[in-house]
């Protein structure tokens, strides 16, 4: 028989769970599945209070399945620039739209949800890919530089550190990185992902200036810098393929 679904707090994450009791079972079986829900299967005298503490003392495995699945899907497909495709920008979405005007070269602004490129009439749909994204990875790369300078800032004055210097910077893979000297390094594309993940992004940056490694001396450094930083570091890794063009 199927209850309704259940959820305790872990941390700063929420976990919502079937719990399905069977009568005849003798052990409590906790599964994800490739949707990421959660079930229990549990004897059918089972406490409400051992089960939710099952859940609990399994977050972290829970957690690493979401991480694993998330890395098994496939990377969106890129963007090829034309009116209906949208990008996130800080957890907001944008939809394109591409006009193809008698002007001689491409130019965007946006407003109202829209992002809207104007194109020159003749240029081939390779042309209006390359420039249409050469444009607006120059105005995030600046979005970037100006948050990046802002979110670094709050959290240099909560550790008590002067302020940082801030560079943006396509990194591969990386989202961030802090140099010997102190200077933090932002992928452009980061600005793309929520505000929240954007700042957890500068904290783990900043923080390698009091220690390069990830010890805990660090941890507790983030501790103090943005305390639900665990959550936003989840949510990251498994979230973060979406975050791109």
């Amino acid at each position: 028989m199927s209850e309704r679904v259940r959820s305790i707090q872990y941390g700063n994450t929420t976990f919502h769970y079937q719990v399905r009791r069977r009568r005849g079972r003798e052990t409590l079986e906790l599964t994800v599945d490739q949707a990421g829900g959660i079930t229990v299967t549990a004897p059918g005298g089972t406490s409400d209070e051992r089960i939710a503490a099952t859940v609990r003392s399994k977050a972290p495995w829970i957690m690493a399945q979401w991480r694993r699945q998330a890395r098994l899907l496939p990377p969106p497909p890129g963007r090829r620039f034309v009116s209906g495709e949208s990008i996130a920008y800080l957890g907001r979405t944008y939809q394109f739209r591409v006009r193809k005007l008698d002007v001689r070269q491409v130019s965007m602004s946006m407003q109202a949800g829209t992002i809207e490129f104007r194109v020159p009439k003749r240029c081939s749909d390779r042309a209006q890919r390359t420039e249409c994204r050469q444009l607006l990875v120059s105005w995030l790369r600046e979005r970037t530089a100006l948050h990046g300078q802002r979110a670094c800032g709050r959290i240099c004055r909560k550790l008590g550190l002067e302020p940082v210097d801030v560079a943006v910077r396509d990194i591969g893979r990386r989202w961030g990185s802090c140099t010997p000297s102190g200077r933090v390094l932002l992928h452009w594309k980061a600005v793309l992902a929520p505000m929240p993940l954007f700042e957890y992004v500068c904290a783990h940056e900043v923080c390698h200036i009091l220690h390069r490694d990830h010890s805990a001396a660090f941890r507790r450094a983030l501790d103090r810098a943005l305390p639900e930083w665990r959550d936003l570091a989840a949510r990251l890794e498994s979230r973060g393929y979406r975050y791109d063009l």
